[in-house]
């Protein structure tokens, strides 16, 4: 058996999503591999998987993704992440034998730019600079001459993605997160958190990670900004053949009843999680 690691992230309330994903990943994924769950300080549960607690400081829980890249995970070769909010359609397959271990694996974030990843655009980023010029600098150097602060680079989706242990560095992650914490929220008053963060740290050194792990099902994608209508239940009627992973998005998540089509696959993978 290979030394790699499947990755989730959650919290108190989201214990049935972990589980439910658990389940998914060991049996439709065929995942032979070691699965880590990362949870906050104080969460109460029953996995049976191996469970890393979190003790970032953190607002609504938004940024514990980023202790992915801790030096706890380098006992592991390759480190494969995925949100909770996805279902897995078939055997996962990330085709190690074609990476890189120097970059990370994401696919690209089609509608938003990296400027949108935080609260102020990045054509306006040396009012931020001013604010911190001696901690910018520092960060600089640990990005390169490069850094992708000077343009508008489209950014890659944190939702899945893949990278080798050999790039973990605790104490740049630190870094980043504690310079960028109050500028994360996303211009149209939402938060993207830890993506910004994450997308500073490796845009510059990054891969895509393929079309078999879909980013936004089609339902969402078709009506991203219609969340009254998704709430009313909606059927996904797309053809994901050839794909591995679907990734649908908060709103319109495979434990929310309104996602007609995947609801109840993932109340049956979540059933049967006690039977691993």
């Amino acid at each position: 058996m290979s030394n790699n690691v499947m990755v989730f992230v959650g919290d108190q309330i989201h214990i049935d999503a972990v589980k439910s994903s658990i389940h998914q990943a060991r049996t439709t994924g065929n995942w032979k591999d070691d699965i880590v769950v990362i949870l906050p300080e104080g969460t109460e549960h029953d996995l049976k998987e191996e469970v890393f607690y979190s003790n970032l400081t953190v607002v609504d829980n938004k940024f514990h993704k980023l202790t992915i890249f801790n030096e706890y995970f380098k006992k592991w070769d390759w480190i494969f992440f995925c949100d909770l909010d996805t279902i897995i359609l078939d055997k996962i397959n990330l085709n190690l034998e074609n990476r890189n271990e120097r970059k990370l694996y994401a696919n690209p974030d089609g509608r938003k730019d990296l400027d949108y990843q935080f609260m102020i655009p990045v054509k306006e980023i040396n009012d931020l600079l001013t604010y911190t010029q001696n901690n910018w600098q520092r960060l600089a150097n640990n990005i390169g001459d490069k850094t992708p602060l000077k343009g508008t680079a489209s950014a890659f989706q944190t939702c899945m993605f893949l990278f080798h242990s050999s790039m973990i560095n605790w104490k740049r992650t630190k870094e980043f997160y504690c310079w960028l914490n109050p500028f994360t929220a996303t211009r149209n008053g939402g938060t993207l958190a830890d993506q910004g963060i994450i997308n500073l740290m490796y845009l510059l050194n990054h891969e895509i990670l393929g079309s078999q792990f879909v980013n936004r099902c089609q339902v969402v994608a078709d009506n991203f900004y219609e969340l009254e209508l998704l709430k009313k239940g909606v059927t996904d009627t797309a053809d994901y053949k050839a794909r591995q992973i679907l990734h649908f998005g908060w709103v319109f998540a495979p434990w929310h009843e309104w996602n007609l089509r995947w609801h109840p696959i993932w109340c049956e993978h979540l059933s049967k999680y006690k039977d691993l």
